[in-house]
């Protein structure tokens, strides 16, 4: 994890382009003023209605978390502070996939399919936090018990639905506990 992200975690500011910037940071800081201010944001002036449009993960927890810490700092601050959120997620990501492999396989498969899942390059998309927060919780999907339905739950609340189109119903069938 480190070795991947260490440009970004030197300078966060190299995503400062397309969807994160033009869109999701000004909503994320809008979404913790608001928060601040004891008021949950259902209506505001850039989306009109944004509880309506799930790629702004309105109701994931760590999001309306760290827009609220992220509502304390300045605007540079705020921005590093949500690509490290998104990059934490990618942390998260590793040990999910590791547990999730490690129900079939040995520990040696298990780490190379938790690196080669996690890091490929179809999930590296840090310009969109619903993507990077979704695709985190999906090894987790896979994992027998609780787990599988609390990260299923997770991946729905990022609000990243495409991908989950796909791969939900593999999830429910082979977690139906």
């Amino acid at each position: 994890w480190l070795l991947f992200f260490r440009k970004l975690l030197n300078n966060p500011f190299l995503l400062s382009t397309s969807e994160l910037l033009s869109k999701h940071f000004p909503h994320w800081i809008h979404l913790g003023r608001s928060l601040r201010k004891g008021k949950f944001p259902y209506k505001d002036n850039y989306f009109v209605y944004p509880v309506c449009i799930p790629f702004l993960s309105m109701f994931y927890p760590p999001h309306l978390i760290s827009a609220w810490l992220g509502s304390f700092l300045d605007l540079d601050r705020a921005f590093s502070f949500i690509v490290s959120t998104e990059l934490i997620h990618y942390l998260l990501c590793s040990f999910l996939s590791f547990t999730m492999f490690s129900q079939w396989y040995p520990p040696e498969v298990a780490l190379f399919g938790a690196l080669t899942l996690t890091y490929m390059a179809y999930s590296i998309k840090l310009i969109n936090p619903c993507i990077v927060y979704t695709i985190a919780w999906i090894p987790g999907m896979f994992i027998q018990g609780w787990l599988g339905w609390f990260s299923l739950g997770m991946a729905l609340l990022g609000g990243y639905y495409p991908i989950l189109v796909y791969i939900f119903p593999f999830a429910v069938f082979l977690n139906p506990y």
